[in-house]
């Protein structure tokens, strides 16, 4: 971020002074973007693929994730009144760490089927 700083702090008024400052910092800070991007999508590809296995089907998905809501219900509404003042305050630092700590509270959910859960119900009926 202080390289886009820097940009405001070239003494001359030259154009191409500017122009070689912002293409020094697209070629020096965004030349591994891609490379990064494509690392993170595998990553995730990988974790998901493996948490998918574990579930047995799409009503075992649909179950566990309202079993998560329910679960995490309080914790996700006092992360979106915080994301709501962070919104009104402006904050916009804790308004993404928020952002995320919601999407992974609704999003990130185990089978509650599955045999390496320790509370996974053996039998569908009895959470009946």
């Amino acid at each position: 971020m202080y390289d886009w700083y820097a940009v405001y702090e070239v003494d001359t008024d030259a154009w191409e002074d500017y122009t070689e400052k912002i293409f020094d910092i697209i070629a020096e800070d965004f030349s591994d973007f891609y490379y990064y991007c494509s690392l993170a999508a595998n990553d995730v590809k990988e974790v998901n693929e493996e948490k998918f296995d574990e579930f047995q089907g799409i009503d075992d998905i649909y179950t566990s994730f309202l079993f998560n809501l329910l679960e995490e219900s309080l914790q996700i509404q006092d992360t979106a009144t915080d994301l709501s003042e962070a919104e009104s305050n402006g904050d916009w630092v804790t308004f993404v760490s928020n952002l995320a700590e919601l999407i992974n509270l609704i999003l990130d959910f185990e089978s509650a089927t599955a045999a390496s859960n320790p509370s996974a119900i053996t039998d569908p009926q009895e959470a009946i």
